[in-house]
């Protein structure tokens, strides 16, 4: 990891057998898990600011699936782009890519791509505004 990657506070957790890139000016704040499922990546870009209590998990599984007794894993990498602001208890779910240049308001939950240049927020997220 860069030299000028960051935990911004305690009890941070980062587990799993998938693999972490984090650029540079980048820091996650305190009470934050990643999940790394096994196989996916989880890549942070440069000059981002992850607020505290954030969670992100790259394996997931169907409820559908749990309630049949099968163990089918959902995977997919996230991406999060350069100059990203992501505000305090944010849930970003697997496979999600996020642009450059992005807010995203406390409390949300991210299901949806977001395009570069933009604000979302919200349970769901939706676009709030757009530069």
């Amino acid at each position: 990891m860069p030299n000028s990657f960051r935990f911004n506070g305690d009890n941070t957790r980062i587990y799993g057998d998938g693999k972490l890139e984090v650029g540079e000016n980048t820091y996650i704040g305190g009470f934050s898990e990643i999940n790394l499922g096994e196989g996916t990546i989880f890549k942070i870009g440069n000059d981002v600011q992850i607020a505290k209590n954030f969670f992100c998990h790259t394996i997931s599984q169907n409820a559908q699936d749990y309630i049949r007794g099968e163990d089918v894993p959902i995977k997919g990498d996230v991406c999060i782009g350069n100059r990203v602001w992501i505000g305090k208890g944010v849930f970003v779910k697997q496979g999600i890519t996020i642009g450059d240049n992005v807010v995203i308001g406390a409390n949300s939950v991210v299901t949806k791509n977001i395009p570069s240049g933009q604000i979302w927020g919200g349970v769901p997220a939706r676009p709030l505004h757009k530069t």
